[in-house]
């Protein structure tokens, strides 16, 4: 597998084993970065799947009130983050968290129906909001101070 790094109408795609290349260069330059960033990003990730939302199944009763049939409506877009590094054009390193589902950044807080996750228990999150954009990309921001600070008492131990 490639990385395809874009900007503008420029781009190079990386080999697997470049990649690799850099990211043991950033090992050995600073072993705790990687294990820091992927540590909030977990984090970030495991309170993002608790909290994303899931379709409710459709379930049809008959005249008695018993359930005959269960029809599951959700595509599982919970089930589908991925985590992982990057290098940027301008050379620096980053890791990222997204999620893969095509249709992911259109999925909204109870814009319909009240929200559930997927153990079926309510989410308190603004309605109508963009589930990526609460769930990944704010606590993404408001982790990176930490991380920044982090790395820098990492390397700054080890000068």
């Amino acid at each position: 597998m490639s990385t395809k790094i874009t900007t503008g109408r420029a781009g190079v795609v990386i080999d697997t084993d470049l990649q690799q290349f850099y990211t043991g260069f950033i090992d050995k330059v600073a072993p705790n970065a990687r294990a820091i960033i992927d540590g909030t990003l977990e984090q970030i990730q495991r309170e993002a799947v608790r909290d994303w939302p899931v379709r409710k199944p459709n379930i049809t009763r008959d005249r008695d009130g018993r359930i005959i049939e269960v029809e599951k409506t959700t595509q599982e877009s919970y089930k589908k983050f991925e985590r992982g590094y990057r290098i940027t054009p301008d050379g620096g390193f980053e890791g990222y968290l997204r999620n893969t589902a095509p249709y992911s950044w259109y999925i909204q807080f109870g814009l319909y129906s009240p929200s559930v996750n997927s153990q079926r228990k309510h989410i308190v999150q603004p309605t109508g909001k963009r589930a990526a954009q609460e769930l990944m990309i704010k606590p993404q921001k408001k982790q990176a101070k930490k991380v920044i600070e982090a790395l820098a008492d990492d390397l700054m131990r080890r000068i």
